[in-house]
């Protein structure tokens, strides 16, 4: 019984809660590889961002590839190593984009060898992101 009174409350409580759409300006949450080959629908003028993991240690990194900058620009981009700090392991990196205009936009993320581009990237990744 406590259980269903709390479940209530808890309803009530976040649909009292609402935040004006105009003052969201961020996901609040990176998109993953989980994430890829799904239709992803944002509003204009919004900062989102992708993580994926990388280890740019074994010489590949991860290019990404825009194919309507008029739609989604991309800002920065970091990487943040494993948090044991055990060298070899890799990590994370992290790209912060921006919604521009309505459209639809593919992210095309290749993880290629850094210094002999002769090489084919070893993974893609696609993130089919809509605009209105």
């Amino acid at each position: 019984m406590n259980r269903v009174l709390f479940m209530l409350a808890l309803t009530t409580l976040v649909s009292c809660a609402t935040v004006p759409q105009d003052e969201i300006s961020a996901i609040s949450r990176p998109f993953t590889s989980i994430d890829a080959g799904q239709r992803i629908i944002l509003s204009k003028n919004r900062t989102f961002e992708i993580k994926l993991p990388s280890n740019p240690g074994s010489g590949y990194d991860w290019v990404l590839s825009i194919d309507n900058p008029e739609v989604i620009s991309s800002g920065s981009n970091r990487f943040s190593p494993d948090r044991s700090g055990r060298k070899g392991l890799g990590g994370e990196t992290m790209w912060s984009l921006r919604t521009r205009s309505p459209g639809d936009a593919t992210l095309t993320y290749s993880y290629q060898h850094t210094t002999n581009t002769r090489l084919s990237a070893t993974r893609t990744v696609t993130f089919m992101i809509g605009v209105r």
